[in-house]
């Protein structure tokens, strides 16, 4: 009980189809949903928590003018939720941490941590140049990144340094958590770094200029890594957990971009000769808490969430803040209408039926069902709710009953629940 893991689908393309895949809108796939002016050039990838909030940064200003990077806040109904401003490009992409906190780096030399909900500053770390990497977050809730003063940087969650690694030059590529918590990074002088989670070196590899392309870490342990060779020449390398090499694949021009693997364990990696390359690897991605660039499958870029279920029932308290209808019913703008006569026990009007409800505030509510056992869920982030048996969220097709859809992001199909 207790893990509250990410899902990263935007919550607004379950709207393209319903049950069985039937159309419930008039778009087509291909068809433009929406846009969002950022207000400058975007090289940051987005991360998406779990409520479909959208987390993206830009590059405002060249030449004469000011230069200045700002963090967008994106609401899944396309709306700005706030703008965080840096002194500079935002190029990094953001990564979010188990307790929401959105983490970015900036070309003004800082790594920022910023509210979710807010957009204020929490704290920042400078470091001595701009910061191009993305962020890998840990279980824990421990904060690395790389930085083109060529230090490798691990920061406790409330902003302080736990250790620090030095290379000789840039280090613009994102790291890769890997099994038992080893850390894989690419340096523009020719190396892959393998560094423990106390910062030590476990073993290094010359593989050739590492520019913006990031490791990723299969089931295995194997780790691969794209680099420039020279020669008009690119290679994707496979290494094992101790640093042997297992293959290598040769591209022809420059590869920035970072790989990824997919579940029948073929690798993707696109090259600047215009060319998109999948190689067979045979393993699937790993299961450690952060395998590559945008942590999962979904490049979602957020972290599980340590969330866990109360040991006190606290449900008198948890529902508050519902308006009183009389004879024990009570209206939730989020939730809908329920009975609460029988607390902890309520009776969900015509959808989920009977549930025990555990929780200390709305922000962090456990549900009991006899159909789904343990659920979780928020005012954030319902209707979508995380199941605790196998660790799949679901998605809920608000008013369906008997049966009531559910949309499996794990499975990435419709399935029918009754109460």
């Amino acid at each position: 009980m207790g893990r509250q893991p990410s899902f990263g689908c935007l919550l607004f393309l379950l709207f393209l189809s319903g049950p069985g895949g039937a159309s419930m809108v008039a778009q087509q796939p291909g068809d433009e949903l929406w846009r969002f002016p950022a207000g400058g050039k975007v090289f940051s990838s987005p991360a998406i928590a779990a409520d479909g909030t959208i987390f993206i940064g830009s590059q405002i200003g060249l030449g004469n003018e000011s230069p200045s990077g700002t963090l967008y806040a994106i609401n899944a109904d396309r709306s700005a939720r706030w703008e965080f401003e840096a002194n500079d490009w935002i190029s990094s992409s953001p990564a979010i941490g188990p307790d929401g906190t959105i983490y970015v780096g900036s070309w003004d030399n800082n790594l920022y941590a910023i509210d979710p909900l807010t957009g204020a500053e929490i704290w920042r770390f400078a470091t001595g140049n701009l910061i191009f990497a993305s962020p890998a977050v840990s279980e824990d809730g421990a904060v690395y990144f790389g930085s083109s003063d060529g230090v490798f940087y691990a920061l406790n969650p409330d902003g302080s340094l736990s250790w620090a690694f030095s290379t000789p030059d840039d280090l613009d590529s994102s790291p890769a958590i890997g099994l038992g918590g080893t850390l894989y990074f690419g340096s523009g002088d020719g190396l892959l770094y393998a560094v423990d989670e106390n910062g030590f070196e476990v073993w290094t590899l010359e593989v050739g200029d590492v520019f913006f392309s990031s490791p990723v870490v299969d089931v295995a342990g194997n780790v691969y890594i794209a680099s420039f060779f020279g020669g008009g020449q690119s290679r994707l390398y496979a290494f094992n957990s101790v640093g042997d090499l297992l293959w290598e694949y040769a591209v022809t021009n420059l590869i920035d971009s970072s790989p990824t693997i997919s579940p029948d364990g073929v690798i993707y990696i696109g090259g600047i000769d215009g060319n998109i390359y999948a190689v067979y690897a045979g393993q699937a991605l790993a299961d450690s808490f952060w395998p590559k660039f945008s942590r999962d499958m979904e490049n979602t870029g957020q972290a599980k969430s340590k969330e866990t279920m109360p040991t006190e029932d606290t449900s008198t308290e948890l529902w508050s803040e519902a308006t009183e209808l009389g004879d024990g019913w009570n209206h939730l703008e989020w939730f809908g209408f329920f009975n609460g006569i029988f607390d902890p026990w309520i009776y969900h009007h015509q959808q989920h039926g009977w549930i025990y409800t555990v929780g200390e505030s709305t922000a962090n509510i456990w549900l009991f069902t006899f159909a789904m056992k343990w659920l979780w869920t928020s005012d954030m982030t319902y209707p979508s709710l995380f199941r605790n048996d196998d660790g799949d969220w679901l998605f809920y097709l608000v008013d369906s009953s008997r049966p009531r859809w559910f949309f499996n992001f794990t499975e990435n199909t419709w399935e029918p629940q009754n109460p």
